[in-house]
């Protein structure tokens, strides 16, 4: 009956809102897991956390390389904040306590403008690191980007798409 009455008591706004974080969320959890960040010619595969060729991967936890590290800093915060906004904007749907609270929307907002912010910077430093580095993508490779980089680049976009619209949705409460 909570979820009925959440979904019935919260605007559209709200909705499309979740629906959004949702993918998002989404997007970032097969982004965060996933080892195709960077590919070269040589299929190497990296990711945050390790790089694979063929069948033998290698761990990049406590890898050398001080950009990486700040990368993967970026990254977590970044994908935790939008796993914080999901259960933010599921407590203002449907939260008892929380059930439309503006304060509930207003920090849903800022988690995912803020957050959408620190994905935005650990997708900027491994676009930027990536191919100059030769030790991560290879020697003499052609590098590119793949498709888990695409999608926490979509994920920081709906991410901060939500943000706007919670800032819209609870100044729309207030009057």
């Amino acid at each position: 009956m909570g979820i009925s009455d959440g979904m019935s008591y919260s605007s559209i706004l709200v909705k499309f809102c979740f629906l959004l974080i949702l993918t998002s969320a989404v997007a970032s959890w097969i982004a965060f897991t996933t080892s195709s960040w960077g590919v070269n010619s040589d299929t190497v595969y990296t990711g945050i956390w390790r790089r694979c060729q063929g069948q033998v991967c290698v761990m990049l936890d406590g890898y050398p390389k001080v950009w990486f590290g700040v990368f993967q800093a970026f990254a977590i915060i970044g994908f935790m904040g939008i796993n914080v906004a999901v259960v933010t904007i599921a407590l203002y749907m449907f939260g008892a306590s929380c059930k439309g609270n503006r304060e509930t929307g207003f920090v849903a907002a800022l988690v995912c403008i803020f957050t959408a912010l620190f994905w935005l910077i650990a997708v900027i430093i491994f676009g930027a690191k990536y191919e100059l580095d030769d030790e991560v993508s290879g020697p003499d490779s052609l590098d590119r980007l793949g498709f888990s980089f695409g999608l926490a680049v979509a994920a920081l976009g709906l991410e901060l798409i939500v943000g706007i619209l919670m800032v819209l949705e609870v100044r729309l409460k207030a009057k």
